[in-house]
């Protein structure tokens, strides 16, 4: 039996959530951030970008850092776009009405810091579910994205992210619907506490 993409999505989510929730028990606090997006995005091929002008997106990590400079987060984000003028769905032979996508997922980042006044520069590699139109169907979504967050202060860093997203048409629909995604990441905590410092060296005998 061909398995659908959106089986394989829940396959890999749940292999995702696993390796997130199975929490080593060295684990600090700082060892976890929470990450906040929000921005503009707009579809980047055909049929998709002659139905659908501008659209805003929001969405949310959870992460825990493994091994510096690697975590693994679940993700849960929102995407929509209004309808161009005159724009004909092609499936239906109607009016294009605006479009949104809720998306559930997981993903690998790998963020190396360049120092602890610059921060850290991010890639993000995420796959998902993604929920979609008034049938509420569900199809496979993979995405990539960079980011640079500046710390302020130990608990906060907020810089500007880029996103890649594809989500996967199956055998009847049109193409695949590619979008790209820009805008601004707060994240709790920006950065590790500093470790502590050195014991005094033992006095001279």
């Amino acid at each position: 039996m061909k398995t659908r993409p959106c089986e394989r999505a829940r396959r890999l989510l749940m292999v995702a959530m696993l390796g997130t929730l199975v929490v080593p028990s060295s684990a600090r606090a700082d060892d976890w951030y929470v990450s906040v997006e929000g921005g503009i995005n707009t579809m980047l091929t055909a049929p998709q970008s002659d139905q659908f002008s501008l659209g805003f997106t929001g969405s949310a990590r959870v992460g825990l850092r493994v091994a510096d400079p690697m975590s693994l987060h679940l993700v849960a984000g929102y995407w929509n776009w209004g309808a161009r003028a005159g724009a004909i769905d092609p499936g239906t032979g109607r009016q294009t009405e605006g479009a949104g996508l809720s998306v559930f997922g997981a993903g690998l980042r790998l963020a190396p810091q360049l120092s602890p006044g610059l921060g850290r520069i991010y890639a993000d590699f995420d796959a998902g579910v993604g929920t979609t139109g008034t049938e509420r169907v569900h199809r496979l979504v993979i995405g990539a994205g960079v980011g640079w967050n500046f710390p302020i202060g130990r608990v906060l860093a907020i810089g500007p992210v880029v996103r890649y997203q594809q989500m996967i048409a199956v055998e009847d629909e049109i193409a695949d619907a590619r979008f790209l995604t820009a805008g601004l990441c707060i994240e709790f905590p920006g950065r590790p506490e500093d470790p502590p410092p050195p014991p005094p060296p033992p006095p001279p005998p």
